[in-house]
Protein backbone atom coordinates (compact mmCIF):
# COMPACT_ATOMS: atom_id res chain seq x y z
CA UNK A 1 0.00 0.00 0.00
CA UNK A 2 1.65 3.11 -0.57
CA UNK A 3 1.50 5.77 1.47
CA UNK A 4 -1.03 7.93 -0.39
CA UNK A 5 -3.55 5.00 0.54
CA UNK A 6 -2.86 4.51 3.98
CA UNK A 7 -2.86 8.83 4.34
CA UNK A 8 -6.79 8.44 2.76
CA UNK A 9 -7.51 4.94 4.34
CA UNK A 10 -6.54 6.85 7.83
CA UNK A 11 -8.89 9.82 7.04
CA UNK A 12 -11.58 7.47 6.22
CA UNK A 13 -11.20 5.52 9.50
CA UNK A 14 -10.96 9.18 11.87
CA UNK A 15 -14.15 10.10 9.99
CA UNK A 16 -16.25 6.44 10.46
CA UNK A 17 -14.55 6.22 13.69
CA UNK A 18 -14.24 9.58 15.43
CA UNK A 19 -13.46 8.23 18.91
CA UNK A 20 -9.82 7.54 17.16
CA UNK A 21 -9.28 11.34 17.82
CA UNK A 22 -8.04 12.72 20.33
CA UNK A 23 -10.87 13.66 22.79
CA UNK A 24 -11.05 17.20 24.67
CA UNK A 25 -12.03 18.34 28.39
CA UNK A 26 -13.39 20.89 28.91
CA UNK A 27 -13.83 22.19 32.38
CA UNK A 28 -16.00 24.90 33.23
CA UNK A 29 -15.89 25.83 37.06
CA UNK A 30 -18.70 28.77 38.33
CA UNK A 31 -19.52 29.86 41.97
CA UNK A 32 -23.06 30.59 42.26
CA UNK A 33 -24.65 33.19 44.98
CA UNK A 34 -27.86 31.59 46.00
CA UNK A 35 -29.23 34.80 46.97
CA UNK A 36 -29.53 36.01 43.75
CA UNK A 37 -32.20 33.64 42.60
CA UNK A 38 -35.85 34.09 43.16
CA UNK A 39 -36.74 31.33 45.40
CA UNK A 40 -40.51 31.81 44.89
CA UNK A 41 -39.83 30.49 41.68
CA UNK A 42 -40.05 27.03 40.89
CA UNK A 43 -36.87 26.34 38.24
CA UNK A 44 -33.82 28.00 39.46
CA UNK A 45 -31.56 28.39 36.16
CA UNK A 46 -28.02 29.92 36.09
CA UNK A 47 -26.94 30.54 32.69
CA UNK A 48 -22.78 30.59 31.73
CA UNK A 49 -21.79 32.74 28.41
CA UNK A 50 -19.10 31.53 27.04
CA UNK A 51 -18.37 29.90 23.76
CA UNK A 52 -17.90 26.11 23.87
CA UNK A 53 -17.20 24.04 21.02
CA UNK A 54 -17.37 19.75 21.56
CA UNK A 55 -16.72 17.47 19.06
CA UNK A 56 -17.93 13.84 19.25
CA UNK A 57 -15.80 12.07 22.04
CA UNK A 58 -14.82 15.20 23.81
CA UNK A 59 -16.09 15.31 27.60
CA UNK A 60 -17.35 18.45 29.25
CA UNK A 61 -17.35 19.32 33.21
CA UNK A 62 -19.55 21.69 34.86
CA UNK A 63 -18.57 22.13 38.04
CA UNK A 64 -20.89 24.59 40.40
CA UNK A 65 -19.75 25.47 44.07
CA UNK A 66 -22.46 27.98 46.22
CA UNK A 67 -21.02 31.09 47.64
CA UNK A 68 -19.70 30.71 51.35
CA UNK A 69 -21.63 28.05 53.79
CA UNK A 70 -24.25 28.05 51.14
CA UNK A 71 -26.28 24.99 50.43
CA UNK A 72 -29.43 24.30 48.72
CA UNK A 73 -32.54 23.13 49.92
CA UNK A 74 -35.11 20.81 47.60
CA UNK A 75 -38.07 19.59 48.78
CA UNK A 76 -40.18 17.29 46.29
CA UNK A 77 -37.65 17.85 43.68
CA UNK A 78 -38.51 17.10 40.00
CA UNK A 79 -35.43 17.51 37.83
CA UNK A 80 -32.26 18.70 37.84
CA UNK A 81 -30.49 19.29 34.62
CA UNK A 82 -27.43 20.32 32.87
CA UNK A 83 -27.33 21.42 29.02
CA UNK A 84 -25.39 23.80 26.50
CA UNK A 85 -27.38 25.63 23.78
CA UNK A 86 -26.10 25.64 19.94
CA UNK A 87 -25.10 28.68 18.59
CA UNK A 88 -27.06 27.31 15.11
CA UNK A 89 -30.64 27.21 14.82
CA UNK A 90 -30.23 23.40 13.15
CA UNK A 91 -32.11 20.61 14.78
CA UNK A 92 -29.25 18.00 15.38
CA UNK A 93 -30.00 14.96 17.93
CA UNK A 94 -26.95 13.31 19.86
CA UNK A 95 -26.49 11.03 22.21
CA UNK A 96 -24.48 11.52 25.70
CA UNK A 97 -23.48 9.30 28.91
CA UNK A 98 -22.51 11.31 32.09
CA UNK A 99 -22.97 11.47 35.57
CA UNK A 100 -24.38 13.97 38.70
CA UNK A 101 -22.37 14.49 41.74
CA UNK A 102 -23.89 16.30 44.58
CA UNK A 103 -21.33 18.50 46.86
CA UNK A 104 -21.78 17.93 50.82
CA UNK A 105 -25.23 15.93 50.03
CA UNK A 106 -27.79 15.43 53.13
CA UNK A 107 -30.88 13.54 52.73
CA UNK A 108 -32.47 10.64 50.27
CA UNK A 109 -29.77 11.62 47.49
CA UNK A 110 -27.22 9.91 45.99
CA UNK A 111 -24.93 10.75 42.91
CA UNK A 112 -25.92 9.09 39.43
CA UNK A 113 -24.77 8.28 35.88
CA UNK A 114 -26.83 7.61 32.96
CA UNK A 115 -27.17 7.94 29.53
CA UNK A 116 -29.27 9.80 26.82
CA UNK A 117 -30.10 10.73 23.37
CA UNK A 118 -32.45 14.02 22.41
CA UNK A 119 -32.10 17.30 20.73
CA UNK A 120 -32.38 19.66 18.84
CA UNK A 121 -30.70 22.50 19.37
CA UNK A 122 -29.07 22.00 22.79
CA UNK A 123 -26.82 19.03 24.52
CA UNK A 124 -27.22 17.76 27.61
CA UNK A 125 -28.73 15.45 30.12
CA UNK A 126 -31.39 15.73 32.65
CA UNK A 127 -31.60 13.84 35.47
CA UNK A 128 -35.16 13.37 36.83
CA UNK A 129 -35.81 12.65 40.82
CA UNK A 130 -36.53 9.40 40.32
CA UNK A 131 -32.51 9.16 39.55
CA UNK A 132 -30.84 10.45 42.08
CA UNK A 133 -33.53 9.98 45.19
CA UNK A 134 -33.24 7.22 47.19
CA UNK A 135 -36.40 7.87 48.90
CA UNK A 136 -39.00 9.87 49.66
CA UNK A 137 -37.95 13.77 51.44
CA UNK A 138 -36.39 17.07 51.49
CA UNK A 139 -32.30 16.63 50.41
CA UNK A 140 -29.65 19.58 50.82
CA UNK A 141 -26.38 19.79 49.16
CA UNK A 142 -23.35 22.83 49.00
CA UNK A 143 -22.51 21.69 44.89
CA UNK A 144 -23.38 20.49 41.86
CA UNK A 145 -21.04 18.78 39.37
CA UNK A 146 -22.30 17.52 35.78
CA UNK A 147 -19.52 14.99 33.46
CA UNK A 148 -21.25 14.83 29.47
CA UNK A 149 -19.81 12.99 26.79
CA UNK A 150 -20.87 13.37 23.48
CA UNK A 151 -21.36 9.70 22.26
CA UNK A 152 -22.49 10.98 18.87
CA UNK A 153 -23.75 13.22 16.69
CA UNK A 154 -26.75 12.37 14.30
CA UNK A 155 -25.61 14.51 11.43
CA UNK A 156 -22.30 16.13 12.28
CA UNK A 157 -19.11 15.63 13.88
CA UNK A 158 -18.80 18.41 16.12
CA UNK A 159 -21.17 21.51 17.27
CA UNK A 160 -20.76 25.10 18.88
CA UNK A 161 -22.40 26.26 21.75
CA UNK A 162 -22.95 29.77 23.40
CA UNK A 163 -22.14 27.88 27.05
CA UNK A 164 -23.45 25.36 29.61
CA UNK A 165 -26.35 26.28 32.15
CA UNK A 166 -28.50 24.13 34.70
CA UNK A 167 -31.78 24.11 36.01
CA UNK A 168 -33.13 22.62 39.43
CA UNK A 169 -37.08 22.66 39.53
CA UNK A 170 -38.98 21.43 42.96
CA UNK A 171 -41.43 22.72 44.44
CA UNK A 172 -40.29 24.25 47.13
CA UNK A 173 -36.44 26.02 47.57
CA UNK A 174 -34.79 27.24 50.73
CA UNK A 175 -30.59 28.64 51.58
CA UNK A 176 -29.50 26.69 54.11
CA UNK A 177 -25.62 26.30 55.85
CA UNK A 178 -23.05 24.00 56.33
CA UNK A 179 -22.93 22.89 58.94
CA UNK A 180 -19.54 22.55 60.75
CA UNK A 181 -18.15 20.35 63.40
CA UNK A 182 -18.85 21.19 66.76
CA UNK A 183 -15.93 21.66 68.74
CA UNK A 184 -16.62 22.20 72.85
CA UNK A 185 -16.74 25.44 74.66
CA UNK A 186 -13.41 26.16 76.46
CA UNK A 187 -15.68 25.86 79.65
CA UNK A 188 -17.07 22.53 78.95
CA UNK A 189 -13.57 21.03 78.57
CA UNK A 190 -12.21 22.61 81.68
CA UNK A 191 -15.35 21.24 83.29
CA UNK A 192 -14.22 17.56 81.72
CA UNK A 193 -10.15 17.97 82.64
CA UNK A 194 -11.21 18.44 86.62
CA UNK A 195 -13.64 15.80 86.59
CA UNK A 196 -11.60 13.18 85.58
CA UNK A 197 -8.43 14.64 87.71
CA UNK A 198 -10.89 13.71 90.79
CA UNK A 199 -11.54 10.26 89.56
CA UNK A 200 -7.45 9.69 89.01
CA UNK A 201 -7.15 11.15 93.02
CA UNK A 202 -10.01 9.27 94.52
CA UNK A 203 -8.83 5.88 92.54
CA UNK A 204 -4.90 6.87 94.39
CA UNK A 205 -6.60 6.61 97.94
CA UNK A 206 -6.28 4.07 99.60
CA UNK A 207 -8.58 2.64 102.78
CA UNK A 208 -7.19 3.58 105.94
CA UNK A 209 -6.33 -0.06 107.98
CA UNK A 210 -8.73 -0.70 111.11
Amino acid sequence: MTFLKLTRALAALALVFPAFSSAAVINIHQTVDLTSFDLNSPVLYQPYYAPVSLAVGDTVNLMYDFAGDQTLRLFNPWFILGSLYSVDTGCTRFAASGSLNFVNARGPVQSVSKTESSGCVHFGISFGAFDFMSAPGPIEFSGLKFSMTVDAYDNRTSRDYTGPAWFVAADRFEIGREVAAEVPEPAGVALLGLGMAALAMSRRRKPSAS
